[in-house]
C-alpha cells in the first residue's frame, strides 16, 4: 500500500529472480528442471492427480480387456505381439490427452494466473480434437518403429538392427516431445506442433536428454517399488500398476512442461507476460 493509502505497483523482481508462481529468468540444468516438477507435483499432488485418475483408470481396464481379448483369440506369440503394439498406442493417446490438461494446469501456475483442476479439464474437453490429433500421429509414429521392429525380428536374427530401431525411436520421441505443450500453450496445431517441437528441441538436444534420463531414472525407483509389491499377487500387481501410472504420468508431465518452457528461456523467447498473453489467446 503507498503513502496515499491506495494500492501501489509492486516493483519488478531483480534479474533471474522469479517466485513460487513465476516464470525463471535464467535457464534450469537438467537436474533443476526435475526437482522443480518434484516441488510442484509435492504442493499439488491433489490436483494432479484429480486430473490423472480418470484418464488412468480407463487406461488400465481398456488395456487389459484389449491384451486379453487378443492374446485369448490368438492364442500365440504373433498374438502377444499385436496386443503389445495396441497396448502401446493406447498408452500413448491416454498419456497425451492427460498432458494436454496437465500442461495447462501447470502452464497456467509458471504464469501467475493458476487455475484450477476444473479449469483444466474444461480447457481438455474444448481442445480434445487438437489434442486427439497430436495423439493419434505420435501414436502412428510409435506403431510404426514398433511394426516394423516386428518386421525385422521375423526377418533376421542379428541384435543390432533392434537397438539401432530402439535409439532412432528414442531420439525421434525426444524430438516430438514439445508438441503437446507447443498446442496447449502456444496453439500450435497437427503436424505444425510437431515442427514446432522439433525446432525446439534439436537445439538443445542434449540438455533435453539429460533431464529426461534423470526424470526416467526416477521413474525406474517408482516401477521397482512397485514391482516388490507386484510380486505380492494379481491384485497388487495391477494396484501397484495403478498407483505407478498416478505418479508416472504427472510427474513426466510435469518436467515437460517445465522443459518446455525452459527451452524458450534459453533461447530468449518467452517472458512471464507473454506467457500469460499465449494462455489468454489459446484459451
Amino acid at each position: 500500500m503507498d503513502d496515499s493509502g491506495g494500492f501501489g505497483v509492486p516493483p519488478p523482481p531483480p534479474p533471474g529472480a522469479g517466485g513460487p508462481s513465476g516464470l525463471p529468468m535464467a535457464p534450469k540444468r537438467p537436474s533443476e528442471i526435475v526437482g522443480s516438477a518434484f516441488t510442484m507435483f509435492g504442493q499439488y499432488w491433489k490436483d494432479l492427480i484429480g486430473i490423472t485418475v480418470l484418464y488412468v483408470g480407463i487406461m488400465v481396464v481398456l488395456i487389459s480387456l484389449l491384451v486379453w481379448g487378443i492374446q485369448g483369440v490368438t492364442g500365440n506369440l504373433t498374438g502377444a505381439r499385436v496386443a503389445g503394439a495396441v497396448g502401446s498406442v493406447i498408452i500413448i493417446i491416454f498419456a497425451v490427452a492427460m498432458t494436454g490438461a496437465i500442461t495447462r494446469l501447470v502452464a497456467s501456475e509458471l504464469a501467475g494466473q493458476p487455475i484450477t483442476v476444473s479449469e483444466s479439464l474444461t480447457y481438455g474437453v474444448n481442445h480434445f480434437v487438437p489434442i486427439l490429433t497430436i495423439a493419434v500421429l505420435l501414436a502412428a509414429i510409435g506403431l510404426a518403429f514398433n511394426l516394423v521392429g516386428l518386421a525385422l525380428d521375423d526377418a533376421t536374427d542379428s541384435t543390432a538392427l533392434g537397438t539401432l530401431l530402439n535409439l532412432a525411436w528414442l531420439v525421434v520421441s525426444l524430438l516430438l516431445s514439445m508438441a503437446i505443450p507447443s498446442l496447449v500453450i502456444e496453439g500450435i496445431q497437427g503436424t505444425a506442433a510437431l515442427e514446432r517441437s522439433w525446432g525446439l528441441v534439436l537445439p538443445s538436444f542434449w540438455h533435453a536428454l539429460g533431464t529426461f534420463a534423470l526424470a526416467y531414472l526416477v521413474v525406474l525407483v517408482g516401477a521397482l517399488v512397485a514391482a516388490i509389491f507386484a510380486a505380492g499377487g494379481w491384485l497388487l500387481a495391477l494396484l501397484a500398476t495403478f498407483a505407478l501410472f498416478l505418479f508416472i504420468l504427472p510427474f513426466l508431465a510435469l518436467v515437460l512442461v517445465q522443459l518446455y518452457v525452459n527451452l524458450r528461456v534459453k533461447s530468449g523467447a518467452i517472458t512471464q507476460m507473454s506467457l500469460q498473453e499465449e494462455l489468454r489467446r489459446t484459451a
